[in-house]
């Protein structure tokens, strides 16, 4: 049984629950290349090319050709040949007629390959990439992310853009009995535009 086959027992920690239920994400970007077949699970492994067999078909195809759940790839290599059991399920014909394109080698072991990188190797850089999701690019980054910035400045920054500082306004919305009135001038309300643009003491900030 390999690492994405666990099911979460009753008695485990949060992290590891957690992270068992992402299968569904890591499955997909781990491919086994068929060498001898005996370090690959032939139902749960993702080695076939429509992806792990178990999740494309129904479960009853692993009973149809009379093999084992614990079954290995191996059980269907015989030599450098793919020799599956004879049945007359549909589901194992379709498996069948989509088999890897290359044959397997009984004398060489079964390999894992990472396919978010080119050369087959896991890294960090590769799975944020892969798992991250694309946005466009807006006009202003070059004022936040340049090289040799100040980091938390650049947050701060970033998060008055998108107004997520917590002004008072913010704070208004959440207890109605907090007042509002900038602290700095005691004239108007704060909110973002007020605290870096029109608050007097603002303005005498950014002449300086």
């Amino acid at each position: 049984m390999t690492v994405l086959e666990v099911k979460a027992p009753q008695t485990c920690s949060w992290n590891w629950r957690r992270l068992l239920k992402l299968h569904h994400i890591a499955r997909p970007l781990i491919r086994h290349i068929i060498g001898n077949g005996l370090g690959t699970s032939l139902w749960f492994d993702n080695w076939h090319p429509n992806g792990p067999v178990c999740l494309k078909w129904s479960s009853r195809v692993i009973y149809d050709p009379g093999l084992p759940k614990k079954a290995k790839v191996s059980f269907i290599v015989h030599g450098d040949q793919w020799v599956w059991p004879c049945s007359m399920s549909i589901d194992l014909l379709e498996i069948k007629n989509h088999m890897p394109f290359y044959n397997p080698n009984s004398s060489l072991e079964d390999c894992i390959k990472w396919l978010p990188t080119p050369d087959g190797i896991y890294s960090v850089a590769s799975t944020m990439a892969s798992l991250k999701t694309p946005y466009p690019l807006v006009p202003w980054f070059e004022l936040l992310w340049y090289s040799h910035n100040n980091q938390r400045m650049s947050f701060i920054l970033w998060s008055a853009i998108r107004g997520r500082l917590s002004t008072l306004d913010r704070f208004h919305l959440y207890n109605p009995h907090f007042g509002t009135l900038c602290v700095l001038c005691s004239s108007s309300p704060e909110t973002h535009a007020h605290l870096f643009i029109e608050c007097a003491y603002s303005k005498i900030i950014w002449l300086i």
